[in-house]
């Protein structure tokens, strides 16, 4: 049976992650417990998740909500921010806007927006624990999309060499050559290199198993 690392924990971001999460629950006038000062992150996150399992994102809350499932350093708690954004705004657009900061944001954001593309790649439909809302024609997956995100991650990957960048962007790169135009065959060769070549154990570890599951092209 196959066994994966378990990935570190994000470098820190958690001043920004509270400037977006008081952005937003201000936005959206969630009702925050009564007992507020203590453990502000989680009972933050447990006041929006409520909000959003019974009412529909609004259209000026994209960008705040966008922010918050970037900077979010846990890769599981942040899916309270991209499935409302899933079922309010479309899949295309939030894959969109995740594959624009890969490209071109900093290296924290493009940390941030690889684990945020994991629940935006792998929701298949609104889940009543996050949002009520039913499913929009345009939760439909985006092949196009999934494709330019593939193509961008291999490079920054290869070009970023921000530990945080490559730790997020790695589980999700296929590392077969196949799942990659010509022109790109070289940039999987080189960051298999990178990844078993390099001082970090989890991104040695991971590569073998990615590597071994689906080869490396030739």
């Amino acid at each position: 049976m196959r066994t994966f690392a378990m990935l570190p924990t994000a470098a820190g971001d958690e001043p920004e992650f509270a400037q977006c999460l008081g952005e937003l629950i201000e936005l959206t006038g969630a009702q925050l417990p009564a007992e507020w000062s203590a453990n502000r992150t989680s009972r933050a996150r447990e006041a929006l998740r409520l909000l959003f399992s019974t009412r529909l994102a609004e259209p000026g809350w994209f960008e705040a909500l966008l922010r918050a499932a970037i900077h979010d350093p846990n890769p599981s708690g942040n899916r309270t921010f991209v499935e409302p954004m899933l079922a309010a705004y479309g899949r295309r657009r939030v894959q969109g806007a995740l594959i624009e900061r890969l490209q071109q944001g900093s290296s924290a954001q493009r940390a941030g927006a690889a684990r945020a593309w994991y629940w935006a790649d792998a929701l298949s439909g609104p889940n009543g624990d996050y949002t009520a809302q039913p499913l929009r024609p345009d939760y439909a997956p985006c092949p196009d999309l999934g494709m330019s995100w593939r193509q961008t991650a291999l490079r920054v990957f290869v070009t970023d060499g921000d530990l945080d960048v490559r730790r997020n962007v790695l589980p999700g790169l296929p590392l077969a050559a196949a799942a990659y135009p010509d022109a790109l065959h070289p940039l999987v060769h080189e960051a298999i290199r990178i990844a078993r070549t390099g001082p970090d154990e989890y991104l040695r570890h991971r590569v073998e198993h990615q590597v071994g599951g689906c080869g490396s092209g030739g």
